[in-house]
């Protein structure tokens, strides 16, 4: 029979660095790794990988409760890990079509959704998920509070699985030099919370597998 594979997703190439780098021996654990790019634009027909085990959407996301700050970690899991989540937090993750930017828009967000942290991928992952009958767990670390403005151009800076645009990048920064700012703040809040996410990750593998 075969053994079941645990599927880690991530929109981003820097996010599953981080989770690589978390989980050393994942490929001796049947885990199978899959960059879906930003509003999971690169998600593959996952019947392919069946049996599956559990899928994991995991990477950064906007908060929208004020009391998270960056670092923090939101576990959003189907009910059959419930109780296997410890000390880690619960809270709803929404789905967002476009970028949310402003304090405003995350907190009149976070009024309608009762949503913990935004996002632009969890939404079809987890329909894909109930169409398998596969459970699911989404885990975002906060990268952007509730309080923080984040420059909608950001987007254009990467492309949609992560890799920088260095032309646009030095467009930005030359014409709009109040960009440099939230660039560096961006950068140092991304490396935090990176480090949060891989290490979250790595503790829901260990009590997803026993």
């Amino acid at each position: 029979m075969t053994k079941p594979k645990l599927l880690i997703l991530a929109a981003l190439q820097n996010e599953s660095r981080a989770i690589h780098k978390a989980i050393p021996d994942w490929k001796s654990r049947n885990i199978h790794f899959l960059t879906i790019a930003i509003r999971a634009r690169r998600l593959p027909d996952l019947r392919q990988f069946q049996p599956i085990q559990a899928i994991i959407l995991a990477g950064l996301a906007g908060g929208l409760d004020p009391s998270l700050h960056v670092g923090d970690v939101i576990v959003d899991a189907d009910d059959s890990f419930a109780g296997r989540l410890g000390s880690l937090r619960p809270g709803k993750i929404h789905t967002a079509s476009k970028m949310v930017a402003t304090p405003e828009a995350k907190q009149l967000l976070f009024v309608q959704t009762g949503a913990a942290a935004v996002d632009m991928e969890q939404s079809a992952v987890r329909a894909v998920s109930l169409l398998l009958n596969v459970p699911f767990i989404g885990i975002r670390a906060i990268s952007d509070t509730a309080g923080d403005s984040l420059a909608p151009m950001i987007l254009s800076w990467i492309d949609e699985i992560g890799s920088p645009r260095p032309v646009v990048i030095a467009r930005d920064l030359l014409l709009r030099p109040r960009s440099w700012g939230i660039a560096r703040k961006l950068a140092r809040d991304s490396r935090i919370a990176l480090i949060a996410l891989g290490n979250t990750v790595a503790r829901i593998v260990e009590k997803v597998s026993s």
